[in-house]
């Protein structure tokens, strides 16, 4: 029977995905070349990889994450290990770049596929899908411009081709300067900010005079940025209550309870599942296909508890608060009283409000 690796999973990392992934930077450092794929090295670099990796993980666990960076930066310039990739990776998630975080989540998924690690290709795999909400767009509106065969656009001096043009580009958040071209002379630019969870549209007018390279940015353009619709106005509760609106509030308070005691069941079930898993592994965490298969459910029951506990409590939550908001009070200054809530539901994520007046 092969044996499969298995890596301890805290009840920390079960509820959340705060805690640093074991799994990719553990048993696959610098020297684990077979995931790689990029077939043998030299002594001499595979022992300054070793060494670069070690320095960096050392300098990671003591939350100097920029210059762990840089290590496992260095490593990977000589030896492509999938570690130093998965490591790198939680290092640039930390620093906040979760674009370059998502990016090398992915590649170390592929990797592990191939290589056939079916743990560290589910671990990486999931890293990623945590962090896909947190990930900033920027569109390049550039329609008119891309009829112009000698039009250019530059994002930070460095040329964008025209097929990313008019399509989301992935990009860790910061500052970016935007500058377009015909023929080579400059006649517009802009400069805009990414913060995560954003998509901004930067829209390239038609070209009118043009402008040197060399002189300053216009800086009559913005950015238009897509944001969500704003809350509703506030007001306030009228003298007797609104009893609907208490009613409404006590359900929904109930159904976030509902979501806790689901999340809870899962928790309990994911923590026995490990606790059956680790019967099937050795102390050298050597574990059989049985014990590879709990971990998996474990995992399985792990993602379902934090999404019923994270559920359950915005709706204890916001059921109390609706309720609050529906008690009898002052009248109202002005206009008539109301108190609610409202939800959406995006790409990746989900927002619920509850107004009314304070």
């Amino acid at each position: 029977m092969r044996n499969i690796r298995c890596v301890p999973y805290s009840l920390a990392l079960v509820w959340a995905f705060a805690a640093p992934l074991p799994v990719l930077g553990q048993g696959s450092g610098p020297n684990a070349n077979r995931n790689s794929g990029q077939g043998s090295y030299t002594k001499a670099d595979l022992a300054a990889a070793r060494d670069l990796f070690d320095a960096g993980i050392a300098l990671f666990e003591e939350g100097d994450y920029a210059r762990a960076c840089r290590k496992f930066e260095a490593s990977l310039q000589l030896v492509k290990g999938l570690g130093t990739r998965g490591r790198l990776a939680e290092c640039y998630e930390k620093l906040g770049r979760v674009a370059s975080a998502w990016e090398l989540y992915r590649e170390v998924e592929d990797a592990a596929a191939l290589s056939g690690d079916t743990l560290r290709e589910v671990v990486a795999r999931e890293r990623a899908k945590a962090i896909e909400p947190r990930l900033p767009y920027l569109i390049i509106e550039a329609e008119k411009l891309a009829k112009i065969a000698t039009a250019t656009i530059e994002k930070d001096g460095v040329a964008i081709p025209r097929g990313k043009w008019n399509v989301r580009l992935l990009l860790d958040p910061g500052n970016y300067t935007v500058v377009a071209f015909v023929a080579g002379e400059q006649f517009w630019s802009i400069q805009l900010t990414l913060a995560e969870s954003s998509t901004v549209t930067a829209t390239v007018p038609e070209p009118s005079a043009p402008r040197r390279r060399d002189e300053a940015p216009s800086s009559d353009a913005r950015p238009r940025e897509q944001t969500p619709r704003p809350f509703p106005e506030r007001a306030s509760s009228t003298p007797s209550g609104n009893p609907r609106l208490q009613l409404v509030g006590r359900v929904v308070v109930g159904l976030g309870a509902a979501g806790l005691a689901v999340g809870g069941y899962y928790a309990w079930d994911a923590h026995s599942l490990w606790d059956e898993a680790e019967t099937f592994c050795t102390s050298m965490n050597q574990c059989t296909r049985p014990g590879f298969d709990k971990s998996r459910r474990a995992l399985d029951s792990a993602r379902n508890a934090e999404i019923a506990v994270g559920v359950g409590f915005a709706l204890a939550a916001g059921g109390a608060l609706l309720w609050w908001l529906s008690r009898p009070g002052e009248a109202p200054e002005s206009g008539p009283a109301r108190s609610g809530m409202a939800a959406a539901i995006g790409n990746g994520s989900a927002s619920m409000w509850v107004y009314g007046r304070f």
